[in-house]
């Protein structure tokens, strides 16, 4: 379930109010429908503001505000309203007007509740309310800036922002340092093979940087370790929610590094080695032999493997890369982006035998995968988490919200997500869901995910 932080920037919270004005499902509002809600919610009565703001974030439609929801409606309308308070103080008045409206302890609050608690504080009711009304007017453009040092600063991406910096500096370090690794195994390959020719070296510094990477793309998706590390309190250290992003980003690393890996090897052997005759090709082994065959007997863990296996890399590859592509995932083509990311199977095989010192990279991240991935195959046959989902919903913002039957021992806790299977879709398909209902809910559990729009209408008709 996807909560705006921001009410004048967020799309989703645009989205979600224009759900709630095309009361026919129609995908567009009439004048009806507009005069209609203007008349409903855009009132200055404090019952008028409220039962808005109640509409909106009340995303599944039950009457019932959860308090994770509560905690992002205070934020966000405070913050439209220009008010300023820490987080800490967000979370206390959250958490002492939800439990001051939740007298029955059932994890949720209704419209008369919250209206209720809300009446009790005269000036916070006001600041908490949303007035769609001012969505009419137009915000005055800014003029544009003078001076030259002010179209510099106007021309400067937000994230060299100070604030940025501030609420993202551990990302940002890990950035950092990922990169500087990988800048640091470069020079250091290059200096080892100084005296080779120059597509021996730049092949060489990229094949370094590719054994980190191609260990380093599995270690970010060790999801038991993760999960462990962020329980543990270590996301205070390590970006653990951003791992997904740092392994698209560490996929699209290794395959630039693999493209000017593999155009420097082809150089190398179609014009340094080929030509060799009173040295490495003293049996003058032709072009195709060197790049298709093992007959030269020379490079990788075993002797000739290298460029054999190195061809079928880097098809391997291109063919991951380009089916890993928003377009195919999002596009009605999941299927597609899931067959073919179980190549990294052969992958990983391959790249043992094409690079000998691969292994040393990979044996303890590998182990501890085979092991998560046993783990995850025994649960799945004890079916200790099968369920039923109880309801299902597409939201504007394309997120599939589900309400399931909490299974037998089912314990969660903040930031927590689960993988779902339903079997009347793909039998072998597991989605990462978000549990975003609170633990104190017995019964069920409320999960949401992105999926491409084919994949939710699927899900939905499934449900």
């Amino acid at each position: 379930m996807k909560l705006a932080h921001s009410i004048q920037f967020q799309p989703f919270f645009t989205e979600r109010v224009f759900q709630i004005f095309d009361k026919d499902n129609s995908g567009s509002i009439s004048l009806q429908e507009f005069i209609d809600a203007m008349h409903q919610f855009a009132g200055q009565s404090p019952d008028d503001k409220i039962r808005f703001l109640f509409k909106v974030y009340d995303l599944d439609g039950d009457g019932l505000i959860q308090d994770r929801e509560l905690q992002h409606v205070m934020r966000a309308c405070m913050e439209e309203n220009g008010m300023k308070f820490s987080e800490e103080q967000i979370d206390d008045l959250t958490m002492a007007l939800f439990e001051d409206a939740d007298a029955d302890n059932r994890g949720a609050i209704t419209y008369e509740a919250l209206k209720n608690q809300l009446e009790k504080h005269g000036g916070l009711l006001e600041n908490l309310s949303i007035s769609i009304d001012r969505w009419l007017v137009p915000p005055k453009p800014k003029p544009p800036p003078r001076s030259l040092i002010g179209k510099l600063t106007a021309l400067k991406p937000y994230q060299l922002s100070r604030p940025y910096m501030k609420n993202n500096y551990v990302y940002l370090i890990f950035v950092a340092v990922y990169f500087l690794i990988n800048v640091g195994l470069f020079i250091s390959r290059s200096i080892e093979y100084r005296n080779h020719n120059g597509y021996v070296i730049l092949a060489r510094a990229c094949g370094q940087c590719l054994n980190f990477n191609c260990m380093f793309v599995l270690v970010l998706m060790l999801r038991q370790c993760i999960t462990f590390l962020r329980t543990h309190g270590f996301s205070m250290i390590f970006p653990l929610d951003q791992h997904i992003y740092f392994h698209k980003l560490t996929g699209v690393v290794i395959f630039f590094f693999s493209v000017f890996h593999t155009i420097m090897h082809m150089l190398n052997f179609s014009l340094i080695v080929v030509n060799d005759r009173e040295g490495v090709n003293s049996n003058n082994y032709t072009l195709y032999e060197w790049i298709m065959t093992s007959r030269p007997g020379k490079y990788g863990l075993v002797g000739g493997a290298a460029n054999p296996t190195g061809v079928s890399l880097i098809v391997i590859l291109i063919v991951m890369f380009i089916c890993s592509q928003s377009f195919v995932r999002r596009g009605g083509s999941f299927e597609i982006f899931y067959w073919t990311h179980l190549l990294y199977i052969p992958f990983w095989v391959l790249v043992i035998f094409h690079a000998p010192n691969f292994w040393k990279w990979f044996v303890v991240p590998g182990v501890i995968y085979v092991v998560e991935r046993l783990l995850r195959l025994a649960w799945m046959r004890s079916e200790r988490g099968k369920t039923y989902i109880s309801s299902g919903l597409l939201l504007p913002s394309r997120v599939t919200h589900l309400v399931i039957k909490r299974p037998y021992h089912f314990d969660f806790h903040p930031g927590d997500y689960v993988f779902v299977n339903v079997p009347a879709i793909a039998k072998y398909e597991w989605h990462p869901f978000t549990i975003s209902s609170a633990p104190e809910q017995e019964g069920r559990a409320t999960l949401s995910s992105e999926n491409s729009s084919s994949r939710s209408r699927r899900l939905d008709s499934a449900s």
